[in-house]
């Protein structure tokens, strides 16, 4: 196990028997949430020091930190289950014969089919 500077403990967090196709949902939907808010500096990553963004990211219910999804996909931190289910329940909800390809066709005019 790894300490952080300040003394955390960060190889409990990771566990890689966290199924990959749900990790690859859960970081995935994690890229894409909406941006309320920037801060003025940017956050690096506990394990290796790569920069992990300024911003917070929501999808209306809950508020995570730009570079969780780099914990998710890259260091296979798992989070809380209660979230986890939340992203996959929404994830489910959101299929493709619910996109509009007309309305996307139509506001493109050289679109390819």
């Amino acid at each position: 196990m790894r300490e952080s500077q300040n003394g955390q403990i960060l190889g409990s967090l990771s566990t890689i028997a966290w199924n990959s196709a749900e990790r690859d949902i859960v970081a995935i939907y994690l890229d894409v949430g909406r941006v309320p808010w920037i801060q003025m500096g940017c956050s690096t990553c506990r394990f290796c020091g790569r920069e992990n963004g300024c911003a917070e990211l929501t999808d209306g219910t809950y508020v995570w930190p730009e570079g969780l999804s780099h914990y998710v996909r890259e260091r296979a931190v798992r989070l809380p289950a209660g979230f986890v289910d939340h992203i996959v329940e929404s994830e489910l909800q959101i299929t493709p014969d619910r996109v509009n390809q007309a309305w996307w066709k139509a506001a493109i005019p050289d679109w390819r089919t």
